[in-house]
């Protein structure tokens, strides 16, 4: 019997990335992206971050090797610490002679308040017996003296204790200081990374500042690119981006514009353009999400080369191509009911889930229709798993699509977020036509939507959004789903509408 595995087809598609057949319309015989977009070379690149020491000293131990992947607080190596250790001691003595001596000068507080009391209790005697006449002005005028000398011993004994407790609070922060030196002896990872060089060996002696390791930091991961003047004013900042690598040609990873240089450079002699060579260039960073980094932390490679392609606005502030988008999805429909096809013959595949984000969930709503309408119904039942997030659809059009494709089992699911801005501006372009992705779960309407089609809908707002369009909630899925219990996944059995919790992880019915 034939291994049977599982397979996971994802088409995410997001304005303009849609799939490989609509890379192929980028890749055009001229060679140069189709209109409101812009692609530059350049390699997956990372923060260096150096793991060096505060104080001199000798290396005890080194925890990794190079290449090791780490976490935030990990342990990458401890300095030798025995002569610190002899320094608290000393210090801890310091401190407990200083309490002692503070025991001591306050017993000589008690000891002048004695003194005192005494010294006034003459004083009273005297004066009642001067009054009598019975003792001389100069006796009474020496008890008085004696009085004020030892009222004035009193003080300075009390001073003292105060002298003392001042110097126990500058030995305990002797202490402390050198159980900070201890603690700075052990050098933790600043942030996940993998290791690039361990810059020294166990027995070294290094200097304050001593280089001891370089780690690559995952946190922040990108691809510098290089566009000309004509193509960096048209990109602004917290737009989406997609990074296609040259060991991966079929994937593309998301990415957010995170830098716009404000200024030109002349291009640099490792940047290649698809016309000769322009004589300034910008430079343009995109990020790839935290989020999504951290899910496939052990896969990240820095150093590889590869293409980003970024979206152009156009003079007016608006996102040029999206007409060109539409005609994308209509040239891809095609392409992807052959690849269902193909992949639902092979009987060792497993369960399919097609998944389409934006315009690609228009794209998996069309190639299943066209499925329907081909008679194809045994492609259809071999799919386990329909996802939608925040797809870019007219509502109405939804609904005569349905009517065609009718209620799968298990049922389709929509992800939904009323704040989507990306699609408002959808609606905007398409007249102000109410797109799928931005529907209420709340509204009659969508209720019956679900019903009346197996449809079940559960509204993200809830998740965190990569940037402000909210049009990528989904990808905080990742970090949510693993703790998500099988009382959750029950509930997706059934068509209906629901709201995710992501602190819990439970989806809870709009109705409640």
């Amino acid at each position: 019997m034939s291994r049977r595995v599982s397979i996971l087809l994802v088409v995410a598609v997001l304005a303009g990335f849609l799939g490989y057949a609509l890379w192929r319309i980028f890749l055009a015989p001229s060679g140069l992206p189709p209109e409101g977009f812009a692609l530059g070379n350049g390699r997956v690149e990372a923060d260096l971050v150096d793991v060096s020491t505060r104080l001199s000293g000798r290396v005890a131990e080194i925890a990794v090797q190079e290449g090791d992947l780490v976490a935030q607080g990990d342990v990458l190596a401890v300095m030798d610490t025995i002569e610190l250790a002899a320094q608290k001691m000393r210090a801890e003595a310091g401190v407990a002679s200083a309490e002692a001596a503070v025991a001591v000068a306050k017993a000589g507080v008690t000891k002048a308040q004695a003194n005192l009391a005494l010294a006034n209790s003459e004083l009273s005697r005297a004066e009642t017996l001067s009054e009598r006449e019975v003792i001389t002005r100069e006796n009474l005028d020496i008890r008085r003296t004696e009085a004020q000398v030892t009222e004035a011993g009193l003080t300075a004994a009390q001073a003292e204790v105060r002298a003392k407790e001042r110097a126990v609070d500058a030995e305990t922060a002797s202490l402390h200081e050198i159980e900070a030196r201890i603690a700075d002896s052990t050098l933790y990872a600043p942030q996940a990374g993998r290791i690039l060089y361990r810059l020294t060996q166990p027995g070294e002696v290094l200097g304050n500042g001593g280089k001891v390791l370089t780690l690559v930091s995952l946190g922040n991961v990108y691809m510098e690119f290089f566009l000309p003047a004509t193509q960096a004013p048209r990109v602004r900042l917290g737009d989406e981006a997609r990074i296609v690598v040259d060991v991966r040609p079929d994937a593309a990873i998301p990415a957010i514009v995170s830098f716009v240089a404000p200024q030109a450079q002349f291009t640099p002699k490792q940047v290649e353009t698809i016309a000769e060579r322009e004589s300034l260039m910008f430079r343009i960073r995109v990020r790839i999400p935290p989020q999504m980094v951290e899910a496939r932390l052990a896969q990240v490679k820095t150093g590889v080369r590869g293409v980003a392609w970024v979206r152009l606005v156009g003079e007016d502030g608006s996102m040029t191509g999206y007409v060109a988008d539409r005609d994308a999805v209509i040239y891809s429909r095609d392409d992807l009911v052959h690849v269902l096809t193909v992949t639902a013959a092979d009987p060792a595949i497993g369960n399919i889930t097609l998944f389409g984000h934006s315009m690609g969930g228009w794209l998996v709503a069309e190639a299943l229709r066209q499925l329907r309408l081909g008679g194809q119904d045994n492609v259809i039942d071999r799919l386990g798993n329909v996802v939608l997030a925040a797809p870019d659809i007219d509502v109405d059009v939804f609904r005569r699509q349905m009517r065609t494709i009718g209620a799968l089992n298990p049922p389709m699911t929509l992800l939904v977020s009323p704040d989507d801005r990306a699609l408002k501006l959808s609606e905007r372009l398409a007249g102000s036509r109410s797109r799928v992705g931005r529907k209420d779960v709340s509204d009659p309407q969508v209720h019956t939507l679900a019903a009346a089609n197996g449809i079940r809908v559960i509204d993200i707002s809830n998740m965190d959004a990569l940037d402000k369009s909210n049009h990528n909630r989904f990808a905080a899925l990742m970090k949510v789903l693993p703790r998500a219990t099988k009382t959750t996944f029950a509930s997706l059995v059934h068509a209906g509408t629901f709201i995710l919790e992501p602190v819990s992880a439970t989806l809870v019915s709009s109705g409640q």
